[in-house]
């Protein structure tokens, strides 16, 4: 009797030490869920502040455009509000959808291309390239804009007119570097 009283005891303890470690680790896990809630607030946060400044600099660089180009920023409101009119995914001005990190690329880029390439839209069907013209072009709008199409969004291969052997001998034979 008395030993199955002892037994009965250790077993009580057992149990006891065995709820206190499922207590630890609860408290533990919560802890780590507590950490890991504020890590993920902490990279929410970090994502939206980089948003807001992507979201800051797209706004100013609207503006910019909008004050050289005020037709440009119509059609761009327009295809905005009117989306549902495309097929596809209507790209520009491109002006807008270039993003450069240095801004001395982003002057060499304006510096070399002319200004009707950095406000022209893509469209990547000939259906939205027709409504494009029809709705800004033609219509009662008359905006002017420059409207560029690539089937499927892509740019054909370029088809170079010499082989590189070829340059490489002109390159040899007239002593061009």
């Amino acid at each position: 009797m008395q030993s199955l009283k002892e037994h009965q005891r250790q077993l009580k303890h057992r149990l006891e030490r065995e709820k206190q470690k499922e207590e630890k680790l609860h408290e533990e896990l919560q802890g780590l869920r507590a950490e890991a809630g504020l890590r993920e607030d902490l990279e929410i946060h970090r994502i939206d502040d980089k948003l807001a400044r992507l979201e800051n600099a797209n706004l100013q660089r609207q503006k910019v455009l909008g004050s050289r180009d005020r037709d440009c920023m119509r059609a761009f409101e327009w295809v905005q509000k009117n989306s549902a009119m495309f097929q596809r995914k209507v790209w520009g001005p491109i002006a807008l959808e270039v993003q450069l990190t240095d801004r001395l690329y982003a002057k060499y880029l304006e510096d070399t291309l002319q200004n009707y390439v950095l406000t022209s839209f893509v469209v990547e069907c000939r259906e939205d390239y027709n409504t494009m013209l029809r709705e800004l072009n033609e219509g009662s709008q008359r905006l002017g804009v420059n409207v560029l199409q690539l089937d499927e969004g892509r740019i054909k291969p370029f088809q170079r007119p010499y082989s590189a052997s070829q340059i490489k001998s002109f390159q040899e034979n007239l002593g061009m570097t």
